[in-house]
């Protein structure tokens, strides 16, 4: 049985991750601008507005 196949119940798991992945591409666009990355910081940008509100 795989790890994921436990039948863990984790409450608003969707959500969480969503909030997971805004907090870590914020710190990274903080990183992106902090180096002069114009390109990964539009890029990382643009997939973070594509995620769901």
């Amino acid at each position: 049985m795989g790890e994921f196949e436990k039948g863990i119940i984790i409450p608003d798991f969707h959500e969480r991750l969503t909030g997971a992945r805004y907090f870590k591409g914020l710190d990274a666009l903080r990183f992106y601008a902090k180096m002069g990355w114009d390109a990964a910081y539009r890029q990382l940008r643009d997939e973070l507005l594509q995620l769901p509100e």
